[in-house]
Parts: structure tokens; C-alpha cells; sequence
């Protein structure tokens, strides 16, 4: 009889609850597609992102405190409101308890503070980009992106994310080697240009995240219709892997990801919400073959300049 260390015991441990949950969800692949705010759209039926909707719970089985089915749905609900000595100082961003006592990070859209070339700076561009992170993250299976979702707030419409209790960024990166694979995929995909050590923050225990957990806030600089010359894809998880063969978990995740399914993740915003353009949409689909073809980021879909954010 063959002998499995822990880590293959819990791969195939892991793989096999993914199947049970799957065919357990499929039952309504549509309903499951909407809850976990994947839009409804001619497109996904087209891929067969039906059965990869019905997957979407089975995703967060790895990180089992992490459901995009129930957190998408939740975050929408939740009423932020401001405590009663709220002083307005102007600050894009506030952080907000909600009625159910939630703490929320919330930037209204009329605060949006434009800093990069190739977004749009119509106001709601940076919204739906903060959106489609977290989107990404959900797609993917790699739960770095706390839920996040454009939604109703006292200052008006905005982005509002789930407050992840945290420490400071740890320059060594001492972090879990797949969540750091899983970081560098996604800045990578969406071509994430703001990746300075305030954006990624050291997680404290709470009910999506375990202590020491790497952690992505703040991506709404990302998905450039052009890349900015003076600020390329800005990540140190991304300069780290460049050229490097992700894991096969890693792999696996990123395989089972049709490009035709990327659009779908990128449209339906909502009404009076600007939209991401083709060209954007099309180069995040050619980083994606990139990495699969490759089985990692090689940056030759990438037009731009890749670094380290100095500290």
C-alpha cells in the first residue's frame, strides 16, 4: 500500500468533498451563478460556466471560512450607517459599522481619486474595478481578495468591502507559499498596478481569514485599457514568480478557468455604471492563456513594466 504525506492526504481529501459539493449544487447552476455575483449572461451559458457556477461552492472548500455564495448576497444586504459624532473630512475612504454590526470599508464613487494612466476617469471606473477583483478572486478559487461589491451606502453608491481585521505586511514574505502563487496570479491577471506594501496586509483570525493569511485590499487600480508607463504591474508576488512554474494546485485552478468566461466577470455593474473596455478584457484573456500555456507568468502578454514597489 502506497504511503501519502499529510499534504497529498489533504489534496485528495479536499478534491473529493469539491465533487460531492459540486454535484450536490448543480441542481440550479443559474441561481448559484447569481448569488455568488457572477452575471447572468449569453456568454457563460455559451462557455459552460453553468457547471462552473455549481462549483463556485464547492471553491472555498480549501479556505473553508471563505463562501463567495454567501458573502456576495451579504455584502449587498448590509446597511452601512454613520456613527453620530461622524465628522466629514473629505476622506475617499471610510470605515463603517452596518446594522448587523459589521465592519465595512466603504469609498463612495463621487470620491474616486484617479492616479493612473489607462483607466478611465469617469467616475465609477475604479468601483467596478474593485468589484472585479474581488470577482477574479472568486472565479479562481483563490479567496486573497476580501468580498467586495459596489453597493448603496450614506454617501451614496460606492465600493464597500469586508473589513478584515489585520496587521502590517511583512516584507519577508514569511506567508503560505500557495496564497503567495495565488497573489501573484491574480495581480498578474488583472494587471494590478498599485501594489505597494499598504495594499497587502498580514490577516488576524476571523470568519473568512486565519491568522497569518496574506491579504489584498485596495485593487481598484487594475484592468488598464493601457498600460501606465510610469507604473507597470506593481507586485512583489508578481516580480517573485515571474518566470516560475506555479505549483500544480495553483495550475489546477487556473486550468479549469475558460477565457471565454473572463468577460462575464467583467460586465452588469449596474445601471449608470461606466463599463471595462474590450481592450482591457482582451489582455487580461491573453494573460490568462499566458499563464496556461506556460504554467506561469512569463509577462509576454504584458506590455508594460513589471517591479517591486521599492520600500
Amino acid at each position: 500500500m502506497a504511503r501519502w504525506d499529510s499534504d497529498e492526504l489533504m489534496r485528495a481529501a479536499r478534491k473529493r468533498i469539491e465533487q460531492i459539493l459540486a454535484q450536490a449544487a448543480d441542481t440550479d447552476s443559474g441561481a448559484i451563478r447569481r448569488a455568488a455575483g457572477v452575471p447572468e449572461t449569453a456568454a457563460n451559458k455559451a462557455s459552460g460556466a453553468d457547471s462552473d457556477a455549481a462549483a463556485l461552492v464547492a471553491r472555498t472548500v480549501s479556505n473553508s471560512w471563505w463562501s463567495p455564495g454567501v458573502a456576495v448576497p451579504e455584502m449587498r444586504a448590509r446597511t452601512l450607517v454613520l456613527p453620530e459624532d461622524f465628522v466629514d473630512d473629505g476622506d475617499g475612504v471610510q470605515f463603517l459599522r452596518s446594522t448587523d454590526g459589521m465592519r465595512n470599508v466603504y469609498r463612495p464613487i463621487d470620491r474616486e481619486f484617479h492616479m493612473r494612466q489607462g483607466i478611465p476617469k469617469e467616475p465609477g471606473h475604479l468601483a467596478i474595478r474593485a468589484e472585479v477583483a474581488y470577482r477574479s478572486s472568486s472565479l479562481f478559487r483563490m479567496p486573497r481578495i476580501p468580498p467586495t461589491v459596489i453597493s448603496g451606502g450614506p454617501m451614496g453608491r460606492g465600493v464597500v468591502q469586508d473589513f478584515v481585521p489585520s496587521t502590517d505586511f511583512l516584507d519577508d514574505l514569511p506567508y503560505d507559499l500557495l496564497q503567495q502563487q495565488e497573489m501573484a496570479f491574480l495581480d498578474y491577471f488583472l494587471c494590478y498596478s498599485d501594489g505597494n506594501r499598504n495594499n497587502y496586509r498580514t490577516a488576524l483570525s476571523s470568519k473568512r481569514y486565519n491568522k497569518g493569511d496574506l491579504v489584498g485590499c485596495d485593487r481598484d487600480l487594475c484592468m488598464h485599457e493601457k498600460p501606465d508607463p510610469n507604473f507597470g504591474i506593481r507586485s512583489p508576488f508578481v516580480e517573485k514568480f515571474n518566470g516560475k512554474k506555479f505549483d500544480d494546485e495553483i495550475l489546477e485552478r487556473i486550468h479549469a478557468v475558460n477565457e471565454d468566461q473572463v468577460p462575464g466577470i467583467m460586465q452588469n455593474f449596474g445601471p449608470d455604471l461606466p463599463v471595462i473596455g474590450d481592450r482591457a478584457i482582451e489582455g487580461a484573456q491573453s494573460r490568462l492563456l499566458e499563464v496556461q500555456k506556460a504554467d506561469g507568468i512569463t509577462g509576454e502578454k504584458w506590455p508594460g513594466i513589471i517591479y517591486k514597489d521599492p520600500k
